[in-house]
This record gives C-alpha cells, sequence and structure tokens, in this order.
C-alpha cells in the first residue's frame, strides 16, 4: 500500500514537474527566443528562400494572361484578380521582383489598357467590385514605362463611384455591388485596402486627402467595439455585424500603413498614427502568449475549427514592425509583438521540411455568426494572400534587421 501511495506521489510530482517545465519553457520562447535577433534573421532567411523558390515555380508560364498560379486556392480562370495584385504589391516592396510583377501587368493589359481576354475569356476586370481597383494599384509603379498604365489606372478611378457611398456608413463605398452575398452586410474593411491608397496616388490635392481622410476616421471611431477590436462589417445604415473576422482588421491595418506611407501632411498622418497605435492596443491584448498570432476569428471567442491564422497574423506583423520602424508609432512593445507574430507564423504554421505554408483561411464574406467564419474546410496552404502577407512581413523583418534593432 505505501508502495502504491510513493508511486503515486511520484507520479503527481512528474506530471507538475511538466507543468512547469512547459510554463517556462513558454515564457522562455515567448520572452526571448521569439524576439531574438538571430532566430529572427533564421526565419527571415527561410522566408525568404520560400518566397523565391515560390516566384520560381512562377515564372515558368508563357503568358501570365493564362497562367496557374500555385497560390490560386480559390481556382479562379480570372487572372486578374486582387489577391494576384496582393503579391505583386509586396514583390513591388521587395525590389527584386520588379521584372516579374511587370511581365504580370504587360501579359493581363492590352495597348488601350482594357484588359486581355483573347486568350483566356475568363479574364475580366469587374468594375462593381471593389476588390478590383486593388489590382491597378501597382500600376502606379509601372506608369512610366508604358501609356496604357495610365489609361487602365483611369478606367478604374472613373468606376470607383459605381460602387455607390453609403452616406451612414461615413460616405464609404460599399464593397460589391448586385452581389448577394454583400446585400445586407454592405460595407467591410476589406474594401479600405482596395480604394484609398488608390485614391490617394491617384490625386495628391488637399481636398482628396481630406475625403480620405474622414473615411478612414469614420471607421476608427464607428467601426471600434467596447473592448478596442474593430468589427469586420457593416449594414448600410452602419448596423455592425460585432465580429472581428483576422484579415479583415488585416486589410484595414494595411490600408492604413499605405496611406501613412503616401499622406505626409502631418494634419491628417498625426491623428492616424493616433489611431494606429489606439488599433495595436486593441490587438495585442488577443495575441496568443504562446504563438504570437491570433485566432481566425479574434472575437468574440469559439473554439470549433478558430485555428490561428497565417494570413492574417502576418499582416499584424507586417504593420507592427513597420510602423514601428517607420516611426509611425514609438513604444517598443509594437515591434516585439510583431517580431512574436512573424516568427511564431514561421515555428507553428510554416513546415520548414516540406516547404509549406499553412493554416491561411481561403475565403469569406461578413457573416452573421462567428461560427460561420470558421468552415475547416476553408483552411489551405501557400495560398495567395498568405503568400503576399509573408512577402510583407519578411521584408519588414528584413528591414528592421538592416537597421540591428538591438542598438536600440
Amino acid at each position: 500500500m505505501n508502495k502504491m501511495i510513493r508511486l503515486c506521489l511520484l507520479l503527481l510530482c512528474a506530471g507538475f514537474l511538466l507543468v512547469v517545465l512547459k510554463i517556462v519553457g513558454s515564457v522562455i520562447y515567448h520572452n526571448i527566443f521569439a524576439i531574438s535577433y538571430k532566430h529572427s534573421q533564421r526565419n527571415s532567411q527561410i522566408a525568404n528562400e520560400y518566397i523565391k523558390k515560390t516566384i520560381e515555380r512562377n515564372s515558368h508560364f508563357s503568358s501570365f494572361d493564362v497562367a496557374e498560379f500555385t497560390w490560386n486556392a480559390e481556382h479562379s480562370k480570372n487572372n486578374f484578380k486582387y489577391y494576384n495584385a496582393f503579391v505583386m504589391i509586396g514583390l513591388l516592396k521587395c525590389n527584386n521582383y520588379y521584372e516579374f510583377v511587370k511581365n504580370y501587368y504587360n501579359d493581363l493589359l492590352l495597348s488601350d489598357g482594357t484588359v486581355n481576354s483573347i486568350n483566356n475569356s475568363k479574364n475580366k476586370a469587374k468594375e462593381l467590385e471593389a476588390d478590383t481597383i486593388l489590382i491597378y494599384y501597382p500600376m502606379y509603379n509601372l506608369k512610366s514605362e508604358n501609356k496604357k498604365y495610365s489609361k487602365a489606372i483611369e478606367t478604374a478611378y472613373n468606376n470607383i463611384p459605381k460602387l455607390g457611398k453609403l452616406e451612414k456608413c461615413g460616405n464609404n463605398y460599399r464593397h460589391k455591388v448586385n452581389n448577394d452575398k454583400w446585400s445586407y452586410w454592405q460595407f467591410g474593411l476589406d474594401g479600405l485596402y482596395s480604394i484609398y491608397p488608390f485614391l490617394a496616388k491617384h490625386n495628391t490635392d488637399n481636398e482628396n486627402y481630406k475625403n480620405i481622410f474622414e473615411r478612414m476616421d469614420w471607421v476608427a471611431n464607428n467601426m471600434i467595439l467596447d473592448n478596442g477590436l474593430y468589427s469586420h462589417g457593416a449594414t448600410k445604415d452602419g448596423k455592425l455585424n460585432n465580429i472581428v473576422w483576422l484579415r479583415g482588421v488585416g486589410w484595414y491595418v494595411l490600408a492604413q500603413m499605405e496611406l501613412l506611407d503616401i499622406i505626409k501632411d502631418e494634419k491628417y498622418a498625426k491623428p492616424m498614427k493616433k489611431q494606429l497605435a489606439r488599433f495595436f492596443d486593441g490587438m495585442i491584448k488577443y495575441q496568443d502568449y504562446k504563438t504570437g498570432m491570433w485566432k481566425n476569428v479574434v472575437y468574440p471567442n469559439i473554439f470549433k475549427c478558430n485555428r490561428m491564422e497565417t494570413s492574417g497574423s502576418l499582416m499584424m506583423s507586417y504593420a507592427l514592425v513597420d510602423a514601428y520602424t517607420k516611426g509611425y508609432v514609438t513604444d517598443k512593445k509594437y515591434f516585439y509583438a510583431g517580431l512574436r507574430a512573424f516568427n511564431g507564423v514561421m515555428d507553428y504554421n510554416y513546415d520548414k521540411k516540406n516547404g509549406i505554408l499553412g493554416n491561411i483561411y481561403r475565403t469569406s464574406n461578413v457573416k452573421n455568426t462567428p461560427e460561420e467564419y470558421c468552415d475547416c474546410k476553408e483552411y489551405v496552404y501557400d495560398e495567395a494572400k498568405g503568400f503576399a502577407a509573408l512577402i510583407l512581413s519578411a521584408h519588414a523583418i528584413d528591414n528592421a534587421l538592416k537597421n540591428d534593432w538591438r542598438k536600440d
């Protein structure tokens, strides 16, 4: 009997010790390893190698108007898509892939600026969808090379009013017109990134900046919940769906970052920087302690299929690191939160052995319940939005490495 008691006590002690070691290991990872220079440098090298190999795999097509990109998890036959443009935006920031981006747009546009559908009838610009405007954004980098890009940009600019403004949503634009999936929740955070950086690039006068700021300001003050997080969608009357979808807030913070890169007038930039810090403060409270990532549905908390999601976590990582590096925010806690997110994705959602980026939520419209955002089948790997977000995040990490943040 005494032996049995001693055995039980020994097992209890061993179990307790394992729990303590697990907690200690988690604390060490979170506070030391996940924000270390060497670990970030190593993960950056791995990420850049993955990016390079992915681009190489997608460079062999005779023409990009008929390409079947490996990152096309939505299986669309239309190559003139916003998620391809998102990849191109990331690649342009890296400076190493300009020719790849130029070839993509050269193949997708005819000389008059219209979409090339000669060899692929599925290629088209859906003018009544905000997503489409994002496709034209990288063309600003190509304008000087060919007049067709200027023509295409003007076409996109003239199509924006067709979306229609939602007066009770701060005069923001409808996300999609004549689309049943967006008939009730007509406004989503997604469209902010699609439209406003494009508009800010198009016209640099004060009136345009003022209009953009006022619309973004409405979002900052009216889409925010009591917990500091931002609701994904709203009705035309401004009613919120009160669900925080990670990639939705990712699109929002990407819009903020692009606008701060473009708009240097402190009259608008200063309050936007304050809004950015407030947004970060809300998100950091929900950052997973162990992995540094965020769940697909940040709030409210649900359990079924609500995984630590890659694309949104990388969007957050990019914004947090880049905002600190550029001085848009000054507290280093934001920088460290961004490092944790990047290293968390690389440590937990990237298969280093096989070179696979996993747990990317494929697609979602604005939903009525948080459970509707968590379809187990929607988690895919090596998908465009996760890949593009990795390009952005790795680029921000690379800049920080070059500046050697240890000297701060």
